[in-house]
């Protein structure tokens, strides 16, 4: 029995079997439908967060240790659950210390010896799994309103983002966008109206934003925005342009037309934890919306202080 892994799913293996990578490649199709990459407990967690497809890791080992162990813990805290699963096999004595991350959904357990028919069975099934929760989980991770990311979206793709962003010390940006007075033009206008400015805010973002970043609506009249390697000076030109471009378009409300304002928060400075990081850009976008409409406030890491420095676009 062979192993159909179809793109895009990418197989990571950690095993103590040296003929098990040879198994999996072995028939020349699965190197065409499968990419099969080796690798050691080491190095897996930075290699598995740093990519964009989603995951099945096979971890088979006779004798676990501690940095397996932890290394699950991240997985499990760091990585968004439909876009891995883990295939391990382990002696059935360390069945109950593994019982966790069974239970949690994204840990599948094999206990020792596993023939090659077997471990075919087992990871073809994982990925199945794996492809129908990515499929289940993209339906609910889009705004219906926007087309951007939902909150828990980002959240989920964001912490995985900043555990390597601060792992290799990368520039990293959390920006905070508010329409200004959302709730006064629902009130005044209807809310068909709001949504129009709510989509027409979005598509500047959705414009102006890389590849590489997310974006998400965050509630009901905010946005969040995630950037790696993007210079202060060009995060500083870049929320001008936004700015700007939010006074463009116009929006008709019956005989009066209406222009959006925004307030913006944005963070450079990766702090403890990436609620930490999030908390300081919604501090930011506070204190810019005390300041009222179409104000920056960018509180940025300057040695081992934060330093606020306020702008105002006219």
């Amino acid at each position: 029995m062979t192993i159909s892994i179809e793109l895009p799913i990418r197989l990571f293996v950690i095993s103590d079997n040296e003929n098990r990578i040879d198994q999996l490649k072995s028939n020349a199709e699965n190197n065409l439908l499968a990419d099969i990459r080796e690798t050691k407990i080491e190095y897996a967690f930075g290699e598995i967060t740093e990519s964009n497809l989603p995951i099945l890791l096979l971890l088979e080992t006779l004798k676990p240790t501690d940095m397996h162990y932890e290394f699950l813990k991240k997985i499990q805290h760091f990585c968004i659950p439909s876009k891995i699963m883990v295939v391990g096999v382990f002696e059935a004595s360390y069945l109950s210390v593994y019982k966790k991350f069974i239970q949690s959904g994204f840990f599948d357990y094999a206990v020792m010896p596993v023939s090659a028919e077997n471990m075919s069975a087992r990871l073809s099934l994982a990925k199945k799994r794996l492809l129908r929760e990515e499929q289940f989980s993209e339906m609910g991770r889009l705004d219906a309103l926007t087309g951007v990311l939902t909150r828990q979206g980002f959240l989920e793709r964001a912490r995985s983002l900043y555990a390597s962003a601060k792992r290799k010390q990368i520039s990293t940006a959390i920006l905070m966008l508010s329409v200004d007075r959302l709730k006064g033009i629902n009130m005044r206008f209807g809310q068909t109206t709001g949504d129009k400015v709510l989509i027409g805010f979005a598509d500047i973002l959705s414009k102006r934003k890389r590849d590489t970043d997310l974006l998400c609506r965050y509630s009901d009249n905010s946005f969040c925005m995630m950037t790696v390697n993007m210079r202060l000076s060009h995060l500083e030109t870049f929320l001008d342009d936004i700015v700007l471009a939010c006074l463009s378009p116009k929006y008709n409300a019956g005989l009066i037309t209406l222009h959006v304002n925004a307030s913006i928060g944005l963070t450079t400075n990766l702090g403890r934890s990436f609620d930490d990081m999030l908390n300081k850009a919604g501090n930011a976008l506070r204190q810019s919306k005390e300041r009222g409409p179409n104000e920056v406030t960018i509180d940025t890491d300057n040695i081992s202080e934060s330093v606020l420095v306020r702008s105002s676009i006219p």
